[in-house]
């Protein structure tokens, strides 16, 4: 199950945003927390740790983009949606995952969506090859690894820790 955050400082757009992922899209995403400002979403994902942040850049205290300046390193994605096209350029510099336009409508949400599971595949991948990488030029060690499907993507489990498989 992937986690979101929704910040947003209209209350409609939060909850409408939540009836949508929770109608269409709950078997596979779960909404953790609604904000309202820059600063209780800063809270949200240090207590949460998400993996999708839906950001509103438009707000009265906090501008969207000033949540960045809070984090060293951006472990989550975030989906922008505003009400203002012309922040796209901003929005791809930020390297933003997508750039939704209110109201949001389910097949935007939906492709917004795909694209973060393609993007979540790839990584995973990629650690998996690194971690084989790593494991090769140790040579044989204690702490060899091996990666299992599963329902969220890999898991990663000590060679010595499996007695059958």
């Amino acid at each position: 199950m992937y986690t979101t955050i929704i910040i947003d400082d209209e209350r409609k757009a939060r909850e409408a945003l939540e009836k949508i992922i929770s109608r269409y899209f709950s078997e596979k995403y779960a909404v953790v927390a609604l904000s309202d400002s820059v600063d209780s979403g800063v809270e949200a994902i240090k207590k949460y740790n998400p993996d999708i942040v839906f950001l509103d850049i438009e707000m009265p205290e906090k501008n969207g983009f000033e949540l960045f300046k809070h984090f060293p390193s951006i472990p989550f994605d975030v989906i922008f949606t505003t009400a203002y096209q012309h922040y796209a350029v901003q929005a791809i510099k930020c390297a933003a995952l997508d750039y939704l336009l209110k109201p949001v409508n389910q097949i935007d949400l939906k492709e917004a969506f795909a694209r973060f599971e393609n993007n979540y595949l790839k990584k995973a991948q990629q650690e998996r090859i690194n971690l084989l990488l790593n494991n090769v030029s140790m040579g044989c060690t204690v702490n060899e690894k091996i990666a299992f499907a599963s329902l969220t993507g890999y898991e990663m489990v000590n060679l010595r820790d499996i007695i059958y498989c």
